[in-house]
C-alpha cells in the first residue's frame, strides 16, 4: 500500500487503479482495511469516493477499473472546461466565452 494515499483526496483515490478494484471487487480488501485502521482521518475521504464509484456503478450495468477511471478523467475534463467558460465572479454580467456577432 502506498503511503502517500494516506495525503490524497477523494478525487485522487478515484485515479487509483487498486482503491477501484478493492472497491467493486473487494480486491486487497486486507491491506485497504489496515489502511484505514492506521489512517482513520481517511474514512471520510474513501466514503465520498466509495460513494462515486457505487453511484457509477450502479447507473452502469458493469464497470471495471479502467472504465471508473475514464469516466472520472471525462468528468475532471467537463469540470475544468466550465471553470473556464463560467462568468467571472467579478463580473456577473458578462460571459468569458467569446461572442458569436
Amino acid at each position: 500500500m502506498k503511503q502517500e494515499f494516506a495525503e490524497y483526496i477523494p478525487e485522487q483515490l478515484l485515479e487509483e487503479k487498486s482503491f477501484i478494484s478493492w472497491v467493486l471487487r473487494e480486491e486487497n480488501n486486507q491491506e485497504w482495511e489496515e489502511f484505514l485502521a492506521t489512517h482513520p482521518g481517511m474514512k471520510s475521504k474513501v466514503n465520498q469516493a466509495r460513494n462515486i464509484i457505487n453511484l457509477l456503478n450502479d447507473h452502469y450495468d458493469l464497470l471495471d477499473e479502467q472504465s471508473v477511471h475514464d469516466l472520472w478523467l471525462n468528468i475532471e475534463r467537463f469540470e475544468n472546461c466550465l471553470l473556464y467558460t463560467s462568468p467571472s465572479p467579478r463580473d456577473r454580467t458578462r460571459s468569458r466565452m467569446p461572442s458569436s456577432a
